[in-house]
């Protein structure tokens, strides 16, 4: 509801080892796509939320995925 979910919480939705999110995250937090705070619920915790310009690349690749019906023509 916040745009933001734990870190442990990203893993488990993709199904991914807890160090993969921590290295994909940190990518794209460089990247000014994602950034991170610590969890003020879970003091071991990071949430990490989209960015105003992860939102814009998220929209963009949208609308070129839908334009080219998601490469399955």
């Amino acid at each position: 509801k916040a745009g933001e979910l734990p870190m442990s919480k990203i893993g488990e939705r993709l199904m991914v080892h807890p160090t993969s999110v921590t290295n994909t995250v940190d990518r794209l937090v460089k990247s000014g796509l994602v950034g991170k705070r610590p969890n003020p619920n879970d003091g071991r915790g990071t949430l990490a939320s989209i960015t105003d310009k992860g939102r814009e690349v998220v929209e963009s690749a949208t609308e070129d995925l839908v334009a080219m019906d998601f490469g399955l023509g």
